[in-house]
């Protein structure tokens, strides 16, 4: 009887035992949806394959109205527009490339969002954008240039600096200790 009471406690954990380790454990909450939601949901998903089906449809149905002929003519416009689009894209990493190398000859080691400032559809554009890049550039160092050789004399943190003789004319020797420990370039000659 009294191991049949002890198994009993050993195949039953306490219900406080599981709570406590569910808080212990910390995991983030579950998301719950409403029936509501999920029909929501469920209706969106449906509406968006609904327009897919139906533009494919639309198409099947106007190639089967077409005759041969208008069927090859309408394929071959459609290869004409792809082939465009990739001539378009071809072109446009081109210019980035061209551009990316007239740059570098002018010393300027551009990044993707400097090439889109530059970049158009149209080489004498992009070549107008790079003289404009580069003089922009050219006058941001000339000024940095400019203000590196100026010359102004150092600041002494907004304190007026005192000279050694009236630093050992001042009589209290609290004052005088705290003057020459402010103004100690002066005694390290």
């Amino acid at each position: 009887m009294a191991e049949d009471t002890k198994q009993q406690d050993v195949q039953q954990p306490d219900a406080k035992d599981i709570v406590d380790n569910s808080v212990d454990k910390k995991e983030p909450p579950v998301k719950t949806f409403t029936q509501e939601e999920v029909d929501k949901m469920i209706k969106v998903r449906l509406e968006r394959q609904r327009k897919k089906d139906d533009a494919k449809r639309a198409e099947a149905e106007k190639l089967a109205k077409m005759n041969e002929q208008e069927k090859s003519n309408y394929e071959l416009d459609k290869w004409k527009e792809k082939a465009e689009s990739a001539q378009r894209q071809l072109d446009a990493l081109n210019m980035r490339s061209e551009a990316r190398k007239m740059l570098a000859d002018k010393g300027i080691q551009a990044s993707e969002e400097e090439l889109d400032l530059v970049v158009s559809n149209n080489a004498d554009a992009t070549a107008s954008n790079i003289e404009r890049l580069y003089a922009v550039v050219e006058a941001t160092k000339e000024a940095q240039r400019k203000e590196l050789l100026q010359g102004r004399t150092p600041q002494s943190h907004g304190k007026p600096s005192m000279s050694r003789d009236e630093i050992m004319a001042i009589k209290d020797p609290i004052a005088r200790r705290k003057a020459i420990a402010e103004n100690i370039g002066t005694f390290k000659n």
